[in-house]
């Protein structure tokens, strides 16, 4: 635990790997919006970490960014482009962080300056105001100056075509033996064979 450097001066137990200081939620969305936030105990026990985006791993400075309330940190154009990658009516609960799995989309009952600010951010989003309870917007794509980089994230790869079914097998009766088109040899009903019928003995 530690006391926060910024104007709310709250005891926290978060602490920035960049700047090497303690940070509270307001810190994380006003000077520290870039930043890699973890707990301190974290920062003791692995004090290495990657000031990439873990979507496209460019620097997050690079461009603007996104915190999830799980604290992970992305491009937003990368977190963008994967969301559109999915399916258009996947559930909010579909949409999860690409680090740690946890939601994309702040429980309705979380509040605080984290929350607060991933949800200004996603209602900028055609399509995430639905998930957010708020009206559609039109869909005009992405914004060019969010598409994801070169190299950064992949769009799930089509699912394999689904095979053909199996034709039916036609059966011609009537004039002569039967006749099966579109099918193999076939066993006779019930595992009966066809029986010469009984001989009789001569006397």
């Amino acid at each position: 635990m530690g006391l926060c450097k910024c104007p709310q001066r709250r005891v926290t137990n978060l602490f920035c790997f960049e700047h090497r200081e303690n940070v509270c939620e307001h810190c994380m969305v006003s000077t520290h919006r870039q930043c890699v936030v973890r707990s301190y105990l974290q920062w003791l026990q692995d004090s290495d970490y990657s000031p990439d985006c873990p979507l496209c791993h460019l620097p997050l400075s690079d461009q603007e960014t996104v915190r999830l309330v799980c604290y992970d940190v992305f491009h937003w154009g990368c977190v963008w482009g994967r969301a559109r990658a999915l399916p258009p009516h996947t559930a909010p609960a579909g949409h999860r962080c690409p680090t740690c799995g946890g939601p994309l989309f702040p429980p309705p009952n979380l509040e605080g300056p984290v929350a607060a600010a991933l949800r200004a951010r996603l209602s900028s989003a055609p399509w995430a105001r639905a998930s957010l309870g708020l009206p559609a917007l039109p869909d005009q794509g992405p914004d060019p100056e969010l598409d994801p980089p070169a190299g950064g994230w992949a769009a799930p790869s089509e699912p394999p075509p689904r095979p053909s079914p199996p034709q039916h097998a036609v059966v011609h009766v009537g004039g002569g033996a039967p006749t099966l088109l579109g099918s193999g040899p076939r066993k006779p009903l019930m595992g009966q064979r066809n029986r010469d019928p009984p001989r009789t003995r001569g006397r």
